[in-house]
Parts: C-alpha cells; sequence; structure tokens
C-alpha cells in the first residue's frame, strides 16, 4: 500500500458555488431591502395574529374540532378552511376556523381520504375500463389501473 501526497492528486472536475445576489443581512449596502423585508414580514405576523385573536374570540376560546380548550401558542393554533380550498372553499374569514395542530392535521388527512376516493371514482369511465390520466404537455402517465 502507497500513501499519496494531497497535493498529487489532480482535480477532474471543480465545483464552482454560485453567489445568492439575495440582499446580505450583514452587508451595510443591503440594509434597506434587508428592512423592507423583515417590515414586511412583521406586518404579515401582525395581521396574522390579529386574525387568529378574533376568530378565538368569535369561537369562544374553544377549538371547533374537539371543544377543547384554545391555548395560546403559535406553534400548537392553525388557521384552518372550514370548507377545504380543494373543495372550492374560499380564502375568507367566514370559511376559517382556529383549531389545534393535532386536530388540523387529522382533518386536513380525513379530507384527503375523501378526495382520493372521489378522484378514483372519476377515473373510472362507464364501462368500468382503467382511465389513463394524463397531464400537461409532457404526457406524464399519473395511474393506469382498474378501481
Amino acid at each position: 500500500m502507497r500513501l499519496v501526497d494531497i497535493q498529487e492528486i489532480l482535480v477532474k472536475r471543480e465545483m464552482v458555488l454560485k453567489f445568492d445576489p439575495s440582499p446580505n443581512p450583514y452587508n451595510p449596502e443591503d440594509y434597506p431591502e434587508t428592512d423592507k423585508k423583515i417590515k414586511s414580514q412583521i406586518q404579515k405576523d401582525q395581521r396574522l395574529n390579529l386574525v387568529k385573536r378574533n376568530l378565538a374570540i368569535k369561537q369562544k376560546g374553544l377549538c371547533t374540532l374537539c371543544n377543547q380548550p384554545l391555548i395560546w401558542d403559535e406553534a400548537t393554533l392553525e388557521l384552518d378552511h372550514i370548507k377545504a380550498k380543494m373543495f372550492g372553499g374560499k380564502e375568507t374569514p367566514q370559511n376559517s376556523q382556529l383549531v389545534h395542530q393535532v386536530c388540523h392535521q387529522t382533518k386536513t388527512a380525513k379530507e384527503r381520504i375523501v378526495r382520493a376516493k372521489a378522484s378514483k371514482q372519476s377515473n373510472k369511465d362507464s364501462s368500468g375500463q382503467a382511465v389513463k390520466k394524463v397531464i400537461g404537455k409532457g404526457r406524464k402517465l399519473i395511474s393506469d389501473h382498474t378501481i
């Protein structure tokens, strides 16, 4: 076994990292752009908190799915659409509710199961044969099986 000096190894391909031109918060020249991004993010967070507070008051502090008290913690509370967007629900306060994260995950999982069953039924043609569902210009095959 022969030990090789690292300097003797020839480099066949050298990786060049591309520089991300986004504003750098540590560069004084980028401070104005960075400040704009931070301010817009803070405003968005404040609006979200206002919506959550209003929903909590409207719901009398209870989760609408499990009827347990809402504990005001940003990590465990989520906005949920009463009628899911995948079923044609709108992005309005009347279609929103404040729920626990676990309750939201459970509800979303159930909605996805319902949508998958509905999708399988719509993929079946009148003779009971399998239907190939195609999307976009690339003609990508999604499903090719009977139900």
